[in-house]
């Protein structure tokens, strides 16, 4: 019995000295580096030209939020700022358009309530030319000259 106690005691104090090493969350500037994560669009994806292209991210940091950057091929498009120094997540979700055909960047640049700009989160898309084909077709199957009849 005095073994397990013994175990007990010391697996007890090891994770009470393995806490000491982390910051707590918050103001203190303790926690994990800010973060950002894309959803839409997927790495790689193709979309024709005049479509909008879906776009949702994410931030966050245990020291809170200052704010959050979107840039497409380093041109600002969004910009989260002013926001409460205890908000320790932010979510967008907006639909863009791209100019013309080309391949484009997307990055969510975050920086945390001290200042510390973290890691940038990244997503590659393409946009073409294409054609968009409309309209219906009717097929005679009485050779009368009008695909209207009943059953055309």
């Amino acid at each position: 019995m005095d073994r397990r106690l013994n175990r007990l005691v010391i697996v007890g104090l090891a994770l009470l000295l393995a806490a000491c090493n982390y910051g707590a969350s918050g103001q203190d500037g303790g926690g994990a580096a800010a973060r950002a994560w894309i959803d839409r669009p997927l790495d790689e994806a193709e979309y024709l030209i005049g479509e909008a292209i879906p776009i949702r991210w994410h931030a966050a940091s245990d020291a809170g939020l200052l704010e959050v950057e979107v840039r497409i091929n380093g041109e600002t498009i969004d910009l989260a700022d002013n926001l409460d120094p205890y908000l320790v997540i932010v979510t967008d979700e907006f639909d863009w358009t791209p100019p013309g055909a080309g391949e484009y960047l997307l990055e969510v640049i975050p920086t945390d309530s001290n200042g510390l700009v973290g890691a940038t989160a990244e997503k590659r898309f393409t946009v073409i030319e294409g054609a968009v084909i409309a309209g219906a077709v009717y097929s005679d199957l009485n050779p009368d000259g009008d695909a209207h009849d009943e059953g055309e």
